[in-house]
Formats: C-alpha cells, sequence, structure tokens
C-alpha cells in the first residue's frame, strides 16, 4: 500500500509516466517513430539500464515492428515511442527492412 492508503496499480498512468521520464513521444529532437517501423537492435543491453530498454534490445536482434515490441512488453505504444527515441540517441537501434523472402512466402510454405 502507499502513503495514501490506495493500494498500487501496476497498470496506473504514474508507471507510463516513470517508464517514459515524464517525456512526450515525437518531442521536437526526438525523429518519430511509426506503429510500423521495423526495429532492429544495435547493441547489448547495459548494466543499470532500465528493464524495459534492455529488453527492447533483448528482443531486437531481428526486425521487430513497434506494433510488436509494444504488444510484447505489454506496454502502450506511445510508452514504447519514447523508450525507442531514448535508443536511438544511445544509437541502440537501426531502423530495419524484412528480407523479400520473410515478407512474401513462397506458395509451398502454404500447402505444408
Amino acid at each position: 500500500m502507499s502513503e495514501s492508503g490506495k493500494a498500487w496499480d501496476e497498470g496506473g498512468p504514474e508507471r507510463l509516466y516513470t517508464l517514459s521520464r515524464g517525456r512526450a513521444p515525437h518531442e521536437p529532437r526526438q525523429r518519430p517513430v511509426e506503429l510500423v517501423s521495423l526495429i532492429v537492435a544495435r547493441a547489448e543491453p547495459e548494466p543499470g539500464m532500465a528493464p524495459e530498454t534492455a529488453a527492447v534490445l533483448r528482443m531486437c536482434p531481428f526486425p521487430l515492428s513497434v506494433a510488436e515490441i509494444s504488444a510484447y512488453l505489454l506496454l502502450p505504444v506511445s510508452t514504447v515511442t519514447v523508450i525507442l527515441a531514448e535508443l536511438l540517441g544511445m544509437a541502440g537501434w537501426r531502423p530495419g527492412r524484412r528480407s523479400r523472402q520473410q515478407c512474401c512466402p513462397t506458395p509451398n510454405c502454404c500447402r505444408r
């Protein structure tokens, strides 16, 4: 219980505010990230890094969309875009591209 006597709500807005450190997505100094942007990690998690930030780096050795990252972390897209903007500033990720093979399955794939 908190000081006010209310139980802590894990899904409350306070947690999201803390995760994003009070920043809003698409602040002028940040490059906008779209829902379908593919993300590829370029760095390994560092000691002392926020758990959510480290999780993004661990889950993106291959391209994942912002929507997928949001779903896996159970966080709103707006919070994930703030985390990604922070990682971009640290050169922790780069935009990725799926190979043609990943995008277009062969007819044999559907027959299996």
